[in-house]
């Protein structure tokens, strides 16, 4: 194969249609409802192919503007039931990088090198309505949405704060290799590692409430009958027992 070096880009707006929350306060008055969502944007980048074929780099920017962007809420009910509501921040906005390189290493064939490196930034715009956390009290921002029926505020301004579950940073490396043996068969072996930076795990976004940055370590080893008509693969996921959350 031959080198070559591609350019592209893409405008895109998508919509998610509103509905309302199916658990939740109801009661006269209360509104469970919650408005479409609206992104827009695009992303453009270059993708190369180089080395004669044995180096594979792709690098891409992207930028995308929410208008309502729906997020999903953990809260309480006056009966202290723990329910799941869906709410909209009023506009909300997510750019990075991202790239990715895969090499097929020349002096040993079937060794491949792949690395993938993303850079994120996702902020909330304006989010005036956001949930406050037990116990927050005024001057700890819960000053939003005053409920004359509890004598409380309910909601907190979050406007540039982070998004849920968005890391800045997330990565991964890896090393594969395949070697044939007799009758047509193939063995392959693979290591790879994953990282995360911290991010928030709450919609409150409570400063106790953060994963912090992690390592994942996985590997594999397959073996493959002629045509790959069969495959038997022993695969070790998480093998540091990294424990974390996504919500």
């Amino acid at each position: 194969p031959t080198d070559d070096l591609t350019v592209f880009g893409a405008l895109k707006k998508a919509y998610k249609s509103g509905s309302f929350s199916s658990t939740g306060v109801f009661a006269p008055g209360f509104d469970n409802s919650f408005d479409d969502e609206e992104v827009q944007g695009g992303e453009a980048g270059i993708k190369a192919r180089l080395l004669d074929g044995q180096l594979l780099a792709n690098v891409a920017a992207y930028y995308y503007q929410y208008d309502n962007l729906q997020v999903g809420a953990n809260s309480f009910d006056e009966k202290g039931i723990l329910a799941m509501r869906t709410l909209n921040a009023a506009s909300s906005e997510v750019y990075g990088i991202d790239m990715d390189a895969t090499y097929a290493l020349p002096a040993i064939e079937g060794l491949t090198l792949r690395a993938a490196l993303n850079w994120n930034e996702a902020e909330y715009d304006e989010f005036e309505n956001g949930l406050c956390w037990g116990g927050q009290r005024i001057q700890d921002g819960c000053d939003q949405q005053f409920d004359a029926t509890r004598n409380l505020y309910t909601a907190q301004d979050i406007s540039g704060g982070d998004l849920l579950r968005a890391p800045e940073w997330t990565g991964n490396v890896g090393i594969d290799y395949e070697r044939p043996l007799a009758n047509g068969m193939t063995l392959a072996m693979g290591v790879s590692t994953t990282y995360s930076s911290d991010y928030y795990t709450s919609i409150t976004l409570r400063d106790d409430m953060v994963q912090d940055s992690y390592f994942k370590h996985s590997a594999s080893i397959a073996l493959r009958g002629r045509g790959d008509g069969w495959m038997a693969e022993l695969i070790g996921n998480n093998l540091g027992n990294e424990i974390v959350t996504g919500n």
